[in-house]
């Protein structure tokens, strides 16, 4: 088959749409073309780049979906993949000249819309008509590809089939990487990927103090990247507020490959936000890195997050709004080391066997097919 996928927001090289689906399309046999901003044209794993201008901003939403409708049109293809809300409009012209036209939902727009600064009777009613919105464009489509179940219960009412596709890793792109063989000689609390307001940090580092009570010698750890940049300043500043400076770490980016070897070294890892409609509704990559790396995993007890891991008890569920509920499963995961041994097993035994995007593309392909 000739599938294109299409994106006017994401660089050629996302990790979503380029690593996982375009290159695993094109490693079980199809003929792919990806539509993205790119500085050229090019072929990659076995992948055709086809760029269209790297916009910023404003411009980037407004033109971005017209600079990929226009080599859209240029395409012979069975399959038309695309990854963006403010394309539907126009991929509904292009299903309505009898193409396949897919659509990739991995994020529940409506919390964007939910936190405008707006009264909340004004929310519910753009909210609401959001809802019916993308549902009446899914309606047009052939497919719609979500990233949970909860997110696909939000567009049965499209009458459009639907497929899930987690956020799960594509062991091939991980083949090369050694994880480490053993683990810190100090308990490690790692939170690794964007470190911000919006994901508690500052409540983890709260509960360090009741943690470092239990277990002197622990290691709370922050690696990746802190927005703003300034946050990093004052999740440290806070240690040291609570006499806890010797029990906590920050360090920056590394290369994404280096980044898993780094976390594997750690026993827990943590996956907290703050309660909203798209927090509650998705599931983050990092939840299965971790699982990839072999950590039990403190995450926040939503849904979703909530499913994977008591299906593969593989950790703990928390309120990271609560730092003492934090401090509390912490604990009882680090002092139990037979019960710390076995959430690892589970973790890892769970992403080979069932969390993988090998299987995650056979599904993926059948969807097509069908």
């Amino acid at each position: 088959m000739k599938i294109c996928l299409v994106t006017s927001m994401h660089s050629w090289n996302d990790d979503r749409i380029f690593e996982r689906t375009a290159v695993g399309l094109a490693d079980i046999g199809h003929k792919v073309f990806l539509i993205a901003p790119s500085d050229s044209s090019k072929k990659v794993e076995g992948v055709q780049i086809i760029p269209i201008p790297i916009r910023k901003r404003l411009f980037k939403h407004i033109l971005g979906p017209f600079d990929a409708f226009n080599e859209l049109n240029k395409i012979e293809a069975d399959v038309f993949h695309f990854f963006n809300p403010n394309m539907m409009w126009l991929m509904k012209t292009w299903a309505k000249k009898g193409h396949y036209v897919y659509i990739d939902i991995h994020e529940n727009y409506e919390a964007r819309i939910d936190n405008l600064l707006l009264p909340k009777f004004l929310r519910n009613i753009f909210v609401k008509g959001y809802r019916r919105l993308e549902n009446f464009f899914c309606a047009s489509y052939k497919g719609v590809t979500v990233v949970t179940q909860s997110m696909a219960d939000k567009l049965k009412p499209s009458g459009t089939p639907i497929l899930v596709v987690d956020n799960v890793p594509y062991l091939k792109s991980l083949k090369s990487i050694k994880l480490a063989e053993k683990k810190n000689n100090r308990p490690t609390i790692i939170t690794s990927g964007t470190h911000s307001s919006a994901r508690n940090c500052i409540n983890a580092v709260k509960a360090l103090p009741e943690i470092v009570a239990e277990i002197p010698n622990v290691m709370m750890k922050f690696v990746g990247r802190f927005e703003p940049k300034e946050y990093e300043n004052e999740l440290i500043a806070k240690a040291k507020e609570l006499g806890v400076l010797d029990n906590f770490e920050t360090e920056g980016m590394l290369p994404w490959l280096d980044n898993f070897i780094r976390v594997s070294k750690a026993q827990v890892g943590c996956v907290f936000y703050n309660d909203n409609l798209n927090n509650r509704v998705t599931l983050p990559n990092r939840l299965y890195e971790y699982m990839y790396c072999g950590l039990s995993v403190l995450g926040e007890n939503f849904p979703e997050v909530a499913n994977v891991i008591d299906k593969n008890q593989c950790g703990a569920l928390v309120n990271s709004q609560d730092p003492s509920n934090i401090a509390h499963n912490a604990i009882k995961i680090l002092t139990s080391p037979a019960k710390l041994q076995i959430q690892i097993e589970n973790a890892k035994a769970a992403i080979y066997k069932k969390h993988n995007f090998e299987n995650a593309l056979k599904e993926l392909d059948r969807f097509y097919r069908r």
